[in-house]
């Protein structure tokens, strides 16, 4: 009887309370009117963002200025004039690699074989941006690949005394996969060993020369001032379009 008469009550109770709460909640109509009423003329994007021309225009302009004032005449000159000269019989092609400071070489033998070196510095004198306080090194990553499709890759550290090779990788195609050989390594190198001492010879004999070690180091920070030009020139010709 306790219970038949606590079912009724929570029945009472909610019979009176549910229709309250189901009309605090507006039907769409009322939604949708409420919605058409509302002014939303101030969310306008055109609120938001400059769509005058000559606003536009002026505001290119200055920027233009502000870059030219970056870099004067004669520093832009200076700077594409300090580059240095390639050395005579350089036996490689050289790409700059503009969102990095480090350059490619590349060369192509007689017999098909195809020889590709990535230059840095290494981190030691990355960072100094001062020519003369260290000496002259650079980092190699040298990968070469025959014409059948066998290739090794060399992780160098060159001086102008010598070559030193630190890793070396050895690659074969892939039958399942054209764009990713297969690798057995790297292997290091232990240092002063004769295998370490020969692979160096080797390297020097596809033109990776020590006595062009000089040269590509100062190249490469020479080239980082002509990358700041070079940034400088891309964006103002986009300010400027």
């Amino acid at each position: 009887m306790a219970m038949s008469m606590s079912c009724m009550i929570l029945r009472r109770a909610f019979s009176t309370v549910a229709p309250r709460a189901i009309r605090t909640i507006p039907s769409p109509k009322t939604l949708s009117a409420a919605v058409s009423k509302m002014d939303i003329s101030s969310y306008n994007n055109a609120h938001h963002f400059c769509t005058d021309a000559t606003k536009i225009n002026l505001l290119d302009q200055k920027l233009i200025k502000a870059l030219k004032s970056r870099i004067s005449p004669d520093e832009r000159l200076a700077v594409m004039e300090a580059m240095p000269p390639v050395p005579a019989g350089f036996p490689f092609a050289i790409e700059d690699v503009h969102y990095y400071n480090s350059i490619k070489l590349k060369r192509e033998l007689d017999d098909g074989e195809i020889i590709d070196v990535e230059v840095d510095l290494p981190d030691s004198v990355k960072y100094t941006r001062a020519i003369g306080d260290t000496v002259p090194t650079v980092s190699l990553r040298v990968n070469i690949l025959k014409k059948n499709g066998n290739g090794v890759k060399f992780n160098v550290s060159a001086t102008f005394d010598g070559i030193r090779v630190t890793h070396v990788t050895v690659t074969e195609p892939d039958p399942d996969d054209s764009e990713f050989p297969t690798c057995f390594g790297p292997y290091t190198l232990e240092e002063g060993s004769d295998l370490q001492s020969a692979l160096g010879e080797f390297i020097e004999k596809k033109g990776v020369e020590k006595k062009y070690v000089e040269f590509l180091y100062n190249y490469l920070f020479k080239n980082d001032d002509r990358r700041d030009v070079l940034m400088v020139d891309k964006m103002e010709k986009f300010f400027d379009e």
